[in-house]
C-alpha cells in the first residue's frame, strides 16, 4: 500500500469514529470554534478549532516559517482531537494530515521550484481549561513525513521520515 493510500485510510477511519462520538452528544454545547496559537520548535502556528460536539474538535491548521536564506514554508493541513473525558484537566488524542511547501528565496541546492512535503501523525495530551473560553495544552506527537525527491527540509530527499515531536498551545474558544 502506498504511502498516500495509507494516510488516506487513516484519515477515513480516524473521522468515522470522529462522527461516531459527534453523534452520540447532546446538543447543549456553546462553544463552536476557536483559534489555537502553536509553537513546536523554533515553529509557529494556528489552528482552527471546530467543536464537532463536547469531546471533539477537527478543524485547519496554518503554519508559516520563513528563513531569509532560504524562502518561505507554508504549511497548510487538518487537526483533530477527540477528548477521553472533557473536565478541567482533559486529556486527549489527536490526528493530523497535510503538506508542507516552500517557496525559496534564492537558489538553493539547484532548487528553483516550488517543493511539497507530505505529513501525518498521532497526538495524545492534555488540555487545561481555565473556563469554557480560554485554555492551553500540551500534546508529543508521533510524525510521518514523505519528502519530495528535491527536498532537503528533512534531511531524506525522497524518503519517508518518522519522528516524535513536543508542541504546546495557547487556545480561545467562541
Amino acid at each position: 500500500m502506498t504511502f498516500k493510500k495509507t494516510l488516506s485510510l487513516i484519515l477515513v477511519l480516524y473521522l468515522l469514529s470522529i462522527a461516531s462520538i459527534v453523534f452520540s452528544q447532546n446538543d447543549s454545547n456553546k462553544r463552536t470554534f476557536g483559534l489555537s496559537a502553536t509553537l513546536q520548535g523554533i515553529q509557529y502556528g494556528m489552528n482552527l478549532p471546530i467543536w464537532l460536539g463536547e469531546r471533539a474538535t477537527l478543524g485547519p491548521s496554518f503554519q508559516l516559517i520563513y528563513a531569509e536564506e532560504f524562502g518561505t514554508d507554508i504549511g497548510l493541513g487538518l487537526v483533530s482531537k477527540i477528548y477521553i473525558k472533557h473536565e478541567k484537566i482533559s486529556p486527549y488524542a489527536g490526528f493530523k494530515i497535510g503538506f508542507i511547501s516552500n517557496m525559496p528565496n534564492k537558489t538553493i541546492y539547484n532548487q528553483q521550484k516550488t517543493i511539497t512535503d507530505l505529513y501525518g501523525g498521532i497526538a495524545v495530551g492534555g488540555e487545561y481549561f481555565f473556563d469554557r473560553q480560554f485554555s492551553i495544552n500540551v500534546e508529543f506527537q508521533g510524525n510521518v513525513t514523505k519528502s519530495n525527491a528535491d527536498s532537503y527540509r528533512f534531511g531524506n530527499p525522497g524518503g519517508v521520515i518518522i519522528n516524535t515531536a513536543t508542541m504546546v498551545a495557547a487556545n480561545i474558544y467562541f
